[in-house]
């Protein structure tokens, strides 16, 4: 009888041990990233801000605008609503840790009236899905979603539709002008 409870016993220790050893975290990953602690989503993500930008660059975790001026950077935590008077098109940069980015541009708003964009990230498959809004007043003028793009060392994104107009082009339809995508991210 004292051998059964002593098998039992080393059973459930062996179980026990086993269930620790391969139920263990290893470092942080993204799932780890929706919570308040140090290396969650909000304490790694900031916020950049450009007027008007034709173009974006990224190198080593800094952004600059196409005349090498560097973005405004302002915490996530500390820009939940933001409230901004957008008198020029405006375009949002959300960086997660260098290792993700969202852009997000925007109209200037009527007779430049205040308004606030508010952003929610969270971890979805491999990647973080952000969805936000963006208010004038109290009118709901945009409202966007999807994922943040992966990031490169060194790349640079260009608004087309900011551009001058080809003038090099043979067919110079209006449905050709259409087609074309409304931004290009070059890897440098």
């Amino acid at each position: 009888m004292r051998t059964t409870w002593i098998i039992l016993l080393f059973t459930v220790a062996t179980g026990a041990a086993l269930y620790l050893i391969f139920n263990r975290r290893s470092g942080n990953s993204l799932a780890d990233a929706g919570g308040h602690t140090p290396d969650s989503i909000q304490h790694r993500t900031w916020l950049l801000v450009a007027s008007d930008p034709t173009s974006l660059y990224y190198h080593d975790s800094a952004w600059f605008t196409a005349d090498s001026t560097p973005l405004t950077r302002i915490p996530l935590d500390s820009a939940l609503p933001i409230t901004h008077n957008r008198q020029s098109p405006t375009t949002y940069i959300l960086d997660y840790d260098h290792r993700y980015f969202y852009d997000v541009e925007l109209p200037a708003s009527p007779a430049g009236k205040p308004g606030s964009i508010q952003f929610h990230i969270r971890p979805v498959n491999d990647t973080l899905q952000v969805t936000g809004s963006l208010y004038t007043g109290n009118t709901l003028d945009i409202r966007f979603n999807g994922p943040m793009l992966n990031m490169y060392r060194s790349f640079m994104v260009t608004y087309n539709s900011k551009l001058p107009p080809d003038t090099s082009g043979v067919d110079s339809t209006e449905k050709s002008a259409l087609a074309g995508a409304s931004k290009t991210i070059t890897v440098l």
